[in-house]
């Protein structure tokens, strides 16, 4: 489900071939924008998203 998210808020990109990789590598070693962009918002996430187990755990009473 995170993982989905994260996708989802553009920090992390899902890849299904080597090619796909490539390509995405490639493309964040040479468009800076691209990514600082990407950094943020998995930053962003994560931040956003933290103490989310304490939450959960709270919610079930453990």
């Amino acid at each position: 489900m995170e993982a989905r998210q994260l996708i989802e808020a553009k920090g992390a990109y899902s890849i299904k071939d080597y090619e796909e990789l490539n390509e995405l590598l490639e493309r964040l070693k040479t468009d800076e924008a691209f990514m600082q962009e990407t950094g943020a918002n998995a930053g962003y996430y994560v931040t956003s998203n933290s103490g989310a187990t304490d939450k959960v755990m709270q919610m079930i009473n453990f």
